[in-house]
């Protein structure tokens, strides 16, 4: 039996990765390395702390639309974020603008 196939493909919207419904979400842990935080000195780490805090606040222009901070007690890790937002890019910035901060090399990803 030959016929006019039964399915007609249908015209798809461009590929994106802006969401139309939703938002993505990120969970990132890090575990802190208490000996890289040790070398490094109190200046350094005061810096540190003060850029961590910016990256992290939600007030800034291009914070993602819902950022969690928590302390992780008695697991893996030590620090846990949830980052939620329409562009899965500004999440992705968050956890890259932490890695290349002062305290970088302090903060493991664990999982």
């Amino acid at each position: 039996m030959s016929g006019p196939p039964s399915h007609v493909p249908q015209q798809l919207p461009e590929p994106s990765i802006s969401l139309a419904e939703g938002w993505h979400c990120l969970h990132l842990y890090y575990k802190v390395d208490q000996a890289a935080l040790c070398q490094l000195g109190p200046a350094a780490r005061s810096a540190g702390a003060a850029e961590f805090a910016q990256i992290l606040d939600p007030k800034r222009d291009g914070a993602p639309e819902r950022l969690q901070v928590s302390v992780v007690s008695g697991h893996r890790a030590d620090l846990g974020l949830m980052l939620l937002d329409k562009d899965p890019l500004k999440l992705d910035g968050i956890h890259q603008a932490l890695r290349a901060s002062p305290l970088g090399t302090v903060f493991t990803p664990v999982y």
